[in-house]
Formats: structure tokens, C-alpha cells, sequence
């Protein structure tokens, strides 16, 4: 300001041309620095049909209530597939998943994608009112779930004009010699893979359909920045209808990986979520912020065996792990409407580092900021925002979304680290 001590404070640049080049290297993640899948139109449903043929008696899905090969999931997932189009499921329809068992949606989910729906995953958890509000918004003509359905769903399907299908039932279904011909063009590009309800915490529950396009970006993306191959044993700890819940599943699938659900009570108790971890030799685990806080507070280097990423997501993250430990953590931030993931970078207590940053873009995405300049100089500092202009893996009709940052976070060597909480 003293250089400039005859212009006006609200013509005065906050960004020095130094500050301008490092927001052009780090808010910037294009095809070239990463893998670009996304656009050679294959879907996950044929990643997970790739993986089923090399990978046929690996295990696919492991739970308390269930265990899944490849070979038994691809077939399962086509018989009940074959059901859904015999009893009307048109190329884009919705589809309802009433759910407890990750495991059991998950192959719900597989099979709706493998007729050319569209899945809405439902958490019983949630209020009455939601769930019809969920059913009646989305337009789902059917809602999947499993043989322990919860006495309140049916009469709330009943009223929205849904009818149930018992999973089981379905998977029955004889599979025909020539499937293929019986189900409709596979969904791809930018047609709806799932829809997906955020929490209404500002206010009425929004559904956000995303597009197949944006959860290939994501798969690609996260097998390649976390190594994931068959090898690889990962978590179901989400909820059913949180949306990390399918950046949980679907790495994995496409690429032969293993997906193991904890029974209920593992979930909420940081000690025994340890050790649940360490048993199942987990390679990589998504553990809810609160709980990875639990954890690390509990003990700066937890025992997590053969974990290698610890992701975590949905909130303010307060802690880091140490520089020591045995696992990366794993730090991400999106918006619902942009595929789940925007952002993610390891979060390595360092000192003077102050809260861990929600990291740099994924692949094929670019972070724009834009500054709005304060009138007077004893004016509060106006608000920065952040806006993520992303087409290629979006469904949306604007460009963009948009989200706003705290002024310090300009001031910081780390342009993406945010001192805000996030929501969903």
C-alpha cells in the first residue's frame, strides 16, 4: 500500500504475480499429469467385467452377513440385472437401495448399473420423511433391499408409489445363454451412473446426479495415486448414502481388489476399528474424520498393520499423522456434485504447519480462484472463493460450483489449504 499510496484500496491486488504462478502450478491437474480413462468411454461396469474374467475366484466382497467371488458377483450381478429389465427397468431409470449391508448394496448397485439404471442408495438411519422425500424426488419405481427389510420401508415405498424387490428373489433368476442382447446399451459418457442425496443441512435434501464420466475420473484417478491392485483390501466403513461410500467401492472392483465390511459395532469405537484393521490386513481404509481424530489422539502412531492410505473425508480435519508412521494419510475435500473427490494430498504433522490442507487437484481438474477486492481499507476482508470448473465430469447446467475459503488461506504457501469446514 505504501507503493501504492495514490491508488484505491479496493484496485489494490492481495495476490502478488509470485502468488498468481503458484496458483497456476498447484490449482491445476490436467489429462497430461494424470491417467485419463475417463475419456476413452469404457464405464466401471466394464472395468469390473475386465476384472472378473482375470480375477474370477478372488474374493470381490467380504462382510459379516455375506462373501462374494469375482466369478459369483459378475454372475449374481447379471442374473439380478436380467430381473430388473424383465420387470420394466428402462435404460435410466432409478432405482432405490434400502440397504444396512454395504456389501449386499453393493452388488445391488453393480446390477442397476449393469442395466442401464440409475442407483439412489438410501440410509435406513435416516428419518421417515427423508426416505419418502429420497423416493418421491428421485422418481424410483422400484427400491432393492434384502430379506431383514425394516418394517417402516415398505409402507413408505407403498405411499411414494414404489414397489420393493427382494434382492434375493432376483439373484434366483435363471441366467439366459446370451445376456448381452437381453439388457439395454450400456450407460456411458455422460448418462446418470448414481443418485445421490445431500444431507439438507442448509435445508431440503438435494439429489445430485452424477454422471458415469466423473466416477470413471474417479476410479482412474484413485488406482493410480493409491497403487490399488489385486492385491489391495480396503474398507466399507461409509454410510450407505454418504457419497465417499462410492469412492469406497468402485477403485477396487475395477481393479480386482477386496472390499471388507466391519460388523456394525466396529464402527464406532476407535480402539477396536484398530484392531478390526490390523485382523483383516487392510491395505487401504476410508475411516470418518471424526474417528481418525479419535484414533490419533488416542495414539500418534497407531498400530494399523499392513495399512498403507488412510483416507479420510466430510469434515475439518483437526490432526496429522506423524512422520513416522506407517501410513499415509490421506486428506480430501469435493463437493457431491463433482464426483466426490476435488481435492486430496497427504496431511504429515510437520512443525509450525498448522491444520493439514485438503491437498491438490485429482486428475483432469482445474481449480480457478477468483478475488473480490474490499472498498475501504477498515472494510472487512472480503470473502475468496474458489470455484472448480470441471465439464468434462460434472452434471450440471452452470460450469461451475463454487465454494468459499477464508481469506488466510491466499496467504499460505499451500493455495488449497482451508481453514473452513466442508459440507455436503
Amino acid at each position: 500500500m505504501v507503493r501504492c499510496k495514490r491508488s484505491k484500496t479496493h484496485v489494490i491486488s492481495v495476490v502478488s504475480e509470485n502468488e498468481r504462478r503458484l496458483l497456476r502450478q498447484h490449482l491445476r491437474r490436467s489429462s497430461a499429469d494424470g491417467p485419463s480413462g475417463a475419456a476413452s468411454g469404457a464405464t466401471v461396469v466394464e472395468l469390473f467385467r475386465r476384472a472378473a474374467s482375470r480375477h474370477g475366484g478372488r474374493i470381490a466382497l467380504s462382510g459379516p452377513a455375506l462373501t462374494r467371488t469375482y466369478a459369483e458377483l459378475d454372475d449374481e450381478s447379471d442374473r439380478i440385472a436380467q430381473a430388473l429389465v424383465e420387470r420394466g427397468l428402462q435404460r435410466g431409470a432409478r432405482v432405490a437401495l434400502a440397504f444396512a449391508d454395504r456389501t449386499a448394496q453393493t452388488i445391488a448397485a453393480l446390477s442397476v448399473l449393469k442395466a442401464a439404471g440409475i442407483f439412489v442408495p438410501l440410509d435406513l438411519g435416516h428419518p421417515s420423511e427423508r426416505l419418502s422425500f429420497c423416493l418421491r424426488d428421485s422418481q424410483a419405481r422400484w427400491v432393492l433391499v434384502d430379506d431383514r427389510l425394516p418394517a417402516r420401508v415398505e409402507p413408505i415405498a407403498g405411499r411414494e408409489g414404489a414397489a420393493i424387490l427382494f434382492l434375493r428373489e432376483l439373484g434366483t433368476t435363471p441366467k439366459p445363454a446370451a445376456l448381452a442382447p437381453s439388457l439395454p446399451p450400456a450407460a456411458r459418457g455422460d448418462a446418470i451412473a448414481y443418485c445421490i442425496y445431500t444431507s439438507g443441512s442448509t435445508g431440503v435434501p438435494k439429489g445430485v446426479s452424477v454422471p458415469h464420466r466423473g466416477l470413471r475420473n474417479l476410479v482412474d484417478w484413485h488406482v493410480e495415486a493409491f497403487d490399488v491392485n489385486p492385491s489391495a483390501r480396503a474398507s466399507l466403513i461409509a454410510g450407505a448414502a454418504f457419497d465417499v461410500a462410492v469412492w469406497e467401492v468402485w477403485p477396487y472392483l475395477c481393479a480386482g481388489g477386496t472390499l471388507v465390511e466391519p460388523p456394525a459395532a466396529v464402527k464406532t469405537v476407535a480402539a477396536d476399528l484398530a484392531r478390526w484393521v490390523r485382523d483383516e490386513r487392510l491395505t487401504h481404509s476410508f475411516i470418518p474424520t471424526a474417528m481418525v481424530e479419535l484414533l490419533l489422539e488416542q495414539d500418534e502412531r497407531p498400530d494399523l498393520g499392513l495399512l498403507r492410505y488412510l483416507l479420510t473425508a466430510g469434515d475439518r480435519l483437526r490432526v496429522a499423522s506423524h512422520p513416522d508412521s506407517s501410513f499415509q494419510l490421506i486428506n480430501a475435500y469435493g463437493p457431491t456434485e463433482n464426483s466426490v473427490i476435488t481435492t486430496a494430498g497427504p496431511a504429515v504433522s510437520t512443525a509450525g504447519s498448522g491444520l493439514p490442507d485438503i491437498g491438490e487437484p485429482i486428475s483432469n481438474q482445474d481449480l480457478y480462484t477468483r478475488v473480490w477486492r474490499a472498498s475501504t481499507i477498515t472494510d472487512p476482508p472480503a470473502p475468496r472463493s474458489v470455484s472448480f470448473r470441471i465439464p468434462s465430469v460434472m452434471n450440471r447446467a452452470a460450469d461451475c460450483t463454487r465454494a468459499a475459503i477464508s481469506c488466510a488461506w491466499l496467504r499460505t504457501a499451500a493455495f488449497t489449504s482451508w481453514r473452513g469446514t466442508t459440507t455436503r
